[in-house]
């Protein structure tokens, strides 16, 4: 038996300074509290010894409830809750009782009654409304305790599963409620809110919040949280609440926000909506009061906000009621424009809450105000929270913000409330904004102009593009206006006329980014509604001249690729095509994005390269070609240069592979050419190829850049995007793709260079011309990737088995003889069974993709033959492997297989029991392999027995289940070993 003392001690040990016992102790009170003895530990809730001890032994017992409290026996619960009563009482009547030490004594009560459920809770509640009368020693009440110990026990209720909370709140606490709600009443209608002196307060609106949160009834029929019910029914509660608003408490006034959403959330009757709405007026009303309080201190910033979420809780409960039906409808949406004025940006996403709900409500149902005067006013406010900071000049430099939360908040909240205010405003929203662009007297009012016009492109471009219609002049008078206002707008942008062009502001890095963002999003524009006369080249030299900026180059080079994609048609031109190109390749090799040699840099440089080659493949083939290869030329030019370089062989090396995946770029974006480019001459890309192609020997064969993985990968890009353009007419440059990739693969065991086998196999696979060289591909393949699967390598080499398999797949699906000749499918079935036990998803795919194509060769592709060939190949490696195949399905079923593969797992064992020379013999492993207890056992205790020889009975049943019956099977019972069902989700199988 252990000693209190003992335990006294070990907690002393523990706050001690000497390290060696701090951890002697740590581990002798752990092993005391798994202890039955565990249980007496409030024995030293004591107010003699410290505090820390006495505070240990609360969590004690507190960790030892919420773990172990259902092992005990009820008589045993029973008397630990009287005792831990008993010291409750001890303490609260101690004169220098610790404060914390009663806050958590209290949750140890409240944690036990809800777990005894509904009548122990009810005690508990008629014992803590006996610490609100006056006592008779002191004749004072310690309502103190009793809100720590409702608070508790309403925040242990919520953390009940939803049955026994039910049971719990309707027989324990909703009984009490009235009571409750009157004793809250008084303790706030008493308390004082002012600033340091408000914690008794914050105590029981805490608490209100609490017991509203549980939707309880019973005042007088109606629901205890609505407003109307709370104003009729607790009246000194409600008063009390509104009260609170004016608090010069900042925590006060936080925590009576959250009671008025509480409130605002809860359901309503049909019978309660005029008392909910004379509530709400009174709400309003009490929000008015506090109009001059909004700035100046922390208490009135709390208050804005406050203001803010009531008014998005009101128009989420109701949004009729505040566009139309409460008188101080119109009064709630001025103060929240104060609010807004504040520019703090939690106002500000509240406040958006608030207008999201009332555009729910028709324009012209709701009061006047609230039409489009509030949205022209709307305008005026949104300004702080558009702009960047005032100060601002990069992000690593600003304190008052980050970028992504200054991005998402206009990118999405903004967004949205600005596209309501167009839908509005229309023709009004573009004057007012194109004011504040010609008039913005700095670059954060110039760039929030930019901003604001460019979030809502797609209304105003589907408002410029629609039908004129001679029966709708005023609709047709707005799409006029629209159409005007691009014109000017980006007339001034693009050719550098116009008074706003003329500031010099349009030099400024960030705005020069949102002019490239709005442009990109108004390409639409340049490519059909702005006709011949929208400024597309002044546009495209806008955009290169951003890319030399830093903070506006990844914004211009995406909006470079759309606008050139949509705009093809316009810029294929020979001679506009070659200034163009000129003028991207000057801006390219610029020493500003030249040092940017990183991924960011090169994925700038591939948008203006995809745009460039789309427009080059819209030109006649012969112009094409001759454009294609001005279009990669420097890129070649360069590449030869860092082969000759001796210097710095791990920075050429990068240097090397960013041109290359620069000509690849190139090269796969002629994919998109027309029928003319892509047939009347031959196919531009292979012009440059051609061009390419002494240059892409010499990497292939340099030694150094064989080993390379970056510069294999970028090589294999450009053959990859050839293969992609030139498809069929690849033929004859066969082995110009086929043999670098072989040896590179058989050296140095680059996944990617078995993507490129895999494409050349999908593409000429079935030429008798090919066949020899294919072959010997993929034997040499298999044969290099021989040592990752014998040194059990696989999740140290994803990427290769991912690709092996792939390759695999492809010979199956198209050309199986290739298999079959070079004798690889032995080895594919021994390394598809280690296969099955990778856990990541893209190789296990594969690898069960290989499987299903294989037992159940089906592909209209091939010849009966040689799916009979398969079948023998099959049958020939079940004989020698059989069992471990079946015992890897079942591994991967219980251990590794992600859940989302686990109906496509299905898809080779179904095809294994059906076939008819193997169906006996793979049954018989099933069984032997899922029937086993050791199987059970390797979920962790989750599988029964039972369970694992019911799945094996139905998955092996005669007549079999259809494919998806089986699939399903086979999903339930891998979820079941995951211990995500029950054995019950088997039992429907059975019907």
């Amino acid at each position: 038996m252990t000693s209190i003392a003992a335990v006294q001690s070990a907690i002393q040990a523990l706050y001690g300074t000497d390290e060696g016992q701090r951890q002697a102790a740590n581990i002798w009170l752990t092993d005391f509290a798994n202890s039955d003895q565990a249980w007496e530990s409030l024995q030293l809730l004591h107010g003699d010894l410290a505090p820390e001890v006495q505070f240990f032994s609360v969590n004690l017992l507190l960790s030892k409830v919420k773990h172990a409290w259902r092992k005990l026996q009820p008589d045993a619960r029973r008397q630990v809750q009287i005792f831990a009563r008993s010291k409750l009482d001890e303490v609260v009547s101690s004169s220098n009782a610790n404060k914390l030490i009663k806050q958590r004594l209290c949750l140890l009560l409240a944690t036990m009654a809800a777990s005894d459920g509904a009548d122990a809770g009810a005690e508990l509640i008629q014992h803590a409304m006996r610490f609100a009368q006056p006592q008779s020693r002191t004749g004072h009440a310690n309502l103190e305790v009793t809100l720590d110990l409702l608070l508790s026990l309403a925040e242990e209720a919520a953390a009940l599963d939803s049955r026994r909370q039910i049971s719990f709140v309707s027989k324990a606490m909703q009984p009490q409620a009235v009571r409750v709600f009157d004793t809250l009443g008084r303790v706030l209608q008493g308390s004082s809110s002012a600033s340091g002196q408000a914690a008794p307060a914050i105590s029981a609106l805490k608490c209100t919040q609490a017991w509203l949160g549980h939707s309880l009834t019973g005042l007088k029929g109606h629901s205890a949280c609505s407003p109307g019910s709370l104003q009729s029914h607790q009246a000194v509660l409600f008063s009390s609440i509104l009260a609170c608003v004016m608090a010069e408490d900042s925590s006060c006034i936080n925590t009576t926000a959250e009671v008025f959403e509480v409130m605002l959330e809860s359901e309503e009757g049909e019978a309660n909506e005029a008392a909910d709405q004379k509530a709400m007026s009174a709400i309003i009303q009490a929000l008015l009061g506090c109009k001059h309080s909004l700035q100046g201190t922390e208490a009135a910033l709390a208050r804005a906000l406050l203001v803010a979420k009531v008014a998005a809780a009101m128009a989420d409960r109701s949004p009729e009621a505040v566009a139309h039906d409460l008188p101080e409808a119109v009064q709630l949406a001025e103060l929240l424009l104060t609010c807004l004025s504040l520019g703090e940006r939690q106002v500000a996403e509240f406040a958006i809450d608030y207008l999201d709900s009332l555009s729910t409500v028709p324009l012209a149902e709701r009061q006047p105000q609230l039409q489009q005067p509030l949205y022209s006013s709307l305008l005026q406010v949104l300004a702080p929270h558009i702009q960047y900071p005032h100060d601002f000049t990069d992000w690593d430099e600003c304190v008052d913000d980050d970028d992504e939360g200054f991005t998402r908040f206009r990118e999405q909240s903004l967004q949205e409330v600005l596209e309501i205010s167009f839908g509005v405003l229309k023709g009004n929203y573009l004057a007012y904004f194109g004011q504040q662009l010609q008039g913005a007297a700095t670059w954060q009012a110039a760039e929030a102009a930019l901003f604001a016009i460019r979030c809502v492109s797609s209304s105003i471009l589907e408002m410029a593009s629609s039908d004129a219609s001679p029966d709708q002049p005023q609709a047709n008078a707005q799409q006029q206006t629209v159409r005007a206002f691009l014109s000017s707008l980006f007339e001034q942008l693009c050719t550098g006329q116009g008074s706003f062009s003329q500031t010099g502001l349009l030099q400024q890095p960030w705005v020069l980014a949102s002019a490239a963002r709005l442009i990109g999003d108004y390409a639409m524009w340049f490519s059909r509604l702005g006709g011949p006369e929208a400024p597309l080249e002044g546009a495209l030299r806008l955009l290169l001249q951003a890319m030399l900026l830093s903070q506006a180059r990844l914004a211009a080079a995406k909006a470079f690729r759309v606008l050139c994609v949509r705009c093809a048609a316009r810029l294929s031109s020979p001679a506009v095509l070659s200034g163009l190109v000129g003028l991207a390749h000057t801006a390219l090799n610029s020493q500003q994005i030249a040092a940017q040699g990183d991924a960011q840099g090169l994925e700038d440089r591939q948008h203006v390269i995809e745009g460039l080659a789309r427009v080059t493949a819209q030109l006649p083939a012969k112009e094409a070609a001759q454009a294609g290869q001005h279009l990669i030329a420097p890129f070649l030019q360069q590449a030869q240069a860092c082969l000759d370089s001796e210097s710095g062989a791990a920075q050429q090396a990068a240097a090397l592979a960013a041109q290359l995946r620069l000509i690849a770029c190139a090269i796969k974006s002629m994919e998109f050419g027309s029928p003319v480019t892509s047939h009347a001459g031959g196919h531009p890309v292979l012009s440059m190829l051609e061009a390419a192609q002494p240059v892409l020997t010499r990497v292939a064969a340099a030694p150094a850049l064989q080993a390379n993985a970056t510069v294999v990968s970028a090589l294999c890009e450009v053959y990859q995007g050839s293969l992609t353009c030139i498809r069929d007419s690849a033929e004859p440059l066969l082995s110009t793709f086929v043999t670098p990739c072989v040896t590179l693969f058989q050296t140095h065991q680059h996944p990617a260079c078995l993507d490129i086998l895999a494409t050349c196999i999908e593409l000429f696979g079935p030429q008798p011309t090919a066949s020899n060289m294919l072959t010997h591909a993929l034997y040499v393949s298999c044969s290099a990737s021989e040592p990752v699967f014998s040194g059990n390598q696989l999740t140290a080499n994803q990427d290769l088995v991912t690709a092996l398999f792939h390759l695999a797949d492809q010979c199956i699906l198209i050309a199986p003889a290739l298999a079959l000749a070079c004798g690889a499918l032995p080895s594919l079935f021994q390394w598809a069974v280690q296969g099955l036990q990778i856990r990541e998803a893209e190789p296990l795919r594969k690898v069960i993709a290989f499987l299903s194509h294989w037992t159940a060769p089906t592909s209209g592709l091939i010849s009966d033959a040689d799916k009979q060939a398969l079948r023998v190949s099959l049958h020939n490696c079940m004989a020698q492997q059989g069992q471990g195949l079946v015992q890897a399905f079942a591994l991967a079923l219980v251990q590794s297989c992600p859940r989302h593969l686990l109906r496509p797992l299905a898809n080779p064992l179904q095809s294994l029991i059906k076939d008819p020379a193997l169906t006996d013999g793979v049954k018989a492993l099933m069984s032997q392999v899922l029937c086993s207890q050791q199987y059970a056992d390797l979920s962790g205790g989750v599988l029964d027995t039972e369970s694992c020889q019911l799945f094996c009975r139905l998955a092996t049943q005669t007549p079999s289940l259809s494919p998806n019956r089986l699939s399903a099977l086979v999903q339930d019972f891998g979820t079941l070993a995951r211990g995500e069902e029950t054995s019950d989700v088997l039992l429907a199988y059975e019907l």
